[in-house]
């Protein structure tokens, strides 16, 4: 969690350690009337001080880099397991496509034979058409010689009750 001056916790905590670890030097130094004896001690502390802040500064990059590590490594892993769902997916896809272009070839075929079926139907049609039209036009010149035959040669008497002509008892 970063705080308004721009330090996280971490950040803080190693500058309260590098702080502590100055303290404790600064208590061990001893005043002496020697003032040459105190800024030598004052500069070994300096330096011990500097030392352990730079190590400090190292050890946070070291940190940083392992975490980025970890970071970029968890992406990897992440964009590898994406790309395995997407082949899977692609794949899926592929065998969807090829199931869908066989169903179509059999649709293909089945219309196929429903339109040979169609046309062999329309055929038969027309030829039960043609024969119903004939025989109708036969069935109707038959009626028209049955009548014309009937008003002009026979008289009632000689039609039998089938209403056929009767030619009497004299033909065998």
């Amino acid at each position: 969690m970063k705080r308004k001056s721009g330090y996280s916790n971490k950040d803080l905590g190693m500058l309260l350690e590098a702080l502590i670890v100055l303290l404790g030097c600064a208590a061990q130094v001893r005043t002496t009337k020697n003032p040459f004896i105190e800024a030598a001690k004052l500069g070994s502390l300096a330096q011990s001080s500097a030392l352990h802040a730079q190590n400090l500064v190292v050890n946070q990059q070291v940190a940083a880099n392992h975490a980025a590590f970890t970071i970029k490594n968890d992406l990897a892993q992440t964009a590898l397991t994406a790309a395995a769902a997407a082949r899977a997916a692609v794949t899926g896809k592929k065998l969807h496509i090829l199931a869908l272009q066989e169903r179509l070839k059999e649709a293909e075929q089945v219309l196929e034979a429903e339109i040979e079926q169609y046309e062999y139907l329309k055929d038969v049609e027309a030829t039960f058409s043609k024969a119903a039209e004939e025989s109708q036009s036969q069935a109707d010149t038959i009626q028209r010689i049955l009548e014309f035959v009937k008003n002009n040669t026979c008289k009632n008497e000689d039609l039998n009750s089938d209403g056929w002509i009767s030619f009497g008892t004299g033909f065998h």
